[in-house]
């Protein structure tokens, strides 16, 4: 757990909450000047810091790696007040009259919204994240739809508010400005109790879903039961005025709902840390710890413990193919050079025990694993099928393929002229109208080819019947 303080002097302190034989003691960790200006607010969420200033510049830190990640600038005034919803929004207002919601994850505004005419004093959030709050010194009060981005009810307060807080549960929101604290139920919007303090309340938080703590000047913290409309306790910290109240869970006990820690920030420069028992309609506080900063506070926010969860008792994992393995995730070049790994490797099996491979989704890559007897197969039947296709033409050839001859100079082989130009007329002749005595060989035909075939064959087909001939 870790507690950190902003300064009217522009600085942010932190000090690291640690456990001696004799008790607590708080250490100090780190020592920050980022802004120009005043502190005004802090919050965390986990290892994210973020600060507000009158500098109108928000700091974030990481305070695990202990460096600072940036600066949000949007706001055109004093940053008043900051609050996270979980770990995915921030929230912000400024002097500006306008609510900031702002994304963690890349740090950009999501949207602004405007309405208020003065200064926004502070924003509370609702447990659903659905809907948020603002008072300003419009003296209005604002619900705003988060879901549709646009203002779902105004109230004027007749007064310059200074805090508005929501309840844990959700079911009740409060409305604070000078001595004033109005507990307002959600069902109807009415006023649910109302409590009059003895001076100007600074901070005030829920401690419980019923229970409010509240301090301002005098240096008096207050335990007050908002359901009852009774005060259940009173907490003197010996200090002139407080600044800031944070709550936390439980350095000890984190699980233990009824036992808390509640810090304490004091404008003449002391944090002070109590334990606080909940009982059913008691409270209990004790002095756990103290510490002179020897500056003055402006307000105070604190890191919550770390809860370990229960851990089943660990299995042995389970190994994983690597086929099972997702291919997707590497990257085009490398899914190339595994594709022809696995090619070579197929063909050297292959090769070895003379077996077809694996059938692969691309037919030229078939072709290529194949071996030579298939390839001869597949020639055979290419012959095969285009012989038939050619013998349903009128003038027949024969459908058997011989081996060229090697062609000598001065000799002219009527076989090579025919399969040049595949007219049907030549078929079975020499130049000079003779037949031979074997059947002539067609080559390989093109679509062009067979086309000029089927076209002679009609031509022929049509002068045979006039008593012509081509020839």
């Amino acid at each position: 757990m870790e507690i950190i303080v902003g300064t009217y002097e522009e600085l942010l302190l932190g000090y690291a909450f640690v456990k001696e034989d004799n008790g607590y003691k708080l250490q100090q960790t780190f020592t920050n000047h980022s802004h120009i200006g005043c502190v005004k607010c802090l919050t965390c969420q986990k290892n994210l810091l973020v600060s507000g200033s009158t500098d109108e510049s928000i700091r974030i830190f990481d305070l695990k790696k202990r460096r600072e990640l940036g600066t949000l600038h949007q706001h055109l005034g004093t940053v008043t007040s900051l609050a996270f919803f979980q770990k995915s929004h921030l929230f912000s207002t400024s002097e500006d009259s306008t609510l900031c919601v702002w994304k963690v994850s890349g740090w950009e505004p999501v949207r602004t919204f405007k309405g208020h005419k003065g200064a926004v004093n502070c924003v509370s959030v609702h447990p659903s994240g659905k809907l948020a709050l603002t008072v300003s010194r419009d003296r209005s009060l604002r619900l705003w739809n988060l879901v549709d981005g646009r203002p779902a009810f105004t109230s004027n307060i007749k007064h310059d508010a200074d805090l508005v807080v929501w309840s844990p549960d959700g079911n009740f929101y409060v409305v604070c400005w000078n001595t004033t604290i109005n507990v307002h139920s959600v069902e109807d919007g009415s006023i649910h109790s109302s409590i009059i303090a003895a001076s100007r309340v600074n901070s005030i938080v829920f401690v419980k879903d019923n229970i409010v703590a509240y301090a301002g000047g005098g240096g008096a913290i207050f335990f007050h039961d908002i359901m009852e409309g009774t005060q259940l306790y009173q907490l003197s910290t010996d200090t002139s005025r407080i600044r800031g109240l944070a709550i936390s869970p439980s350095h000890e006990n984190p699980t233990d709902s009824e036992e808390l820690w509640l810090s304490a920030a004091s404008s003449d420069g002391h944090i002070k840390v109590y334990r606080v028992s909940l009982g059913k309609n008691t409270v209990e506080t004790e002095l756990l710890t103290f510490h002179n900063t020897t500056f003055r506070l402006t307000c105070i926010t604190v890191t919550k413990p770390d809860v370990e969860p229960t851990v089943e008792p660990a299995q042995p994992p389970k190994k994983k193919r690597k086929a099972e393995k997702p291919v997707e995730s590497l990257p085009k070049k490398v899914k190339k050079e595994t594709e022809e790994e696995q090619e070579d490797a197929e063909r050297e099996m292959s090769a070895q025990t003379k077996q077809p491979t694996s059938e692969h989704p691309d037919k030229r890559k078939k072709e290529k694993v194949g071996t030579m007897k298939q390839s001869k197969k597949m020639k055979k039947k290419k012959t095969e099928q285009k012989s038939s296709h050619e013998d349903s033409a009128p003038v027949q050839a024969s459908t058997q393929m011989k081996p060229k001859k090697k062609v000598q100079f001065g000799e002219v082989k009527v076989r090579e002229i025919a399969s040049r130009r595949q007219l049907p007329s030549l078929q079975g002749m020499n130049l000079h109208g003779k037949k031979q005595n074997r059947p002539v060989a067609q080559g390989k035909a093109s679509k062009k080819a067979l086309q000029k075939q089927k076209k002679m064959q009609n031509r022929q087909r049509r002068l045979q019947r006039k008593g012509k001939s081509m020839l």
